[in-house]
């Protein structure tokens, strides 16, 4: 499934791509912390609301791509 999506990306395409899904998650990982710390002090509780299943879904789907380009990145290099 990942292949045919990084099919024509060069050595320079995948790094970049690798550095995006890095940033989404951490981006996924400090978004929803703040998002319960305000809620925990606006309304003196917390809930997971439907809202971090997003937020989960985008974290699960960025470890799949990092992991895969990773192992597209070594093989590369391998190969050179």
């Amino acid at each position: 499934m990942l292949d045919s999506i990084y099919e024509n990306f060069s050595d320079k395409g995948l790094k970049q791509a690798l550095a995006v899904y890095g940033g989404l998650v951490i981006s996924t990982v400090a978004i929803p912390i703040v998002i319960l710390v305000v809620e925990y002090f606006l309304n003196d509780k917390i809930s997971f609301n439907k809202i971090m299943i997003i937020f989960l879904v985008i974290f699960l789907w960025s470890l799949f791509n990092i992991d895969y380009l990773k192992k597209r990145l070594k093989t590369s290099e391998k190969s050179e």
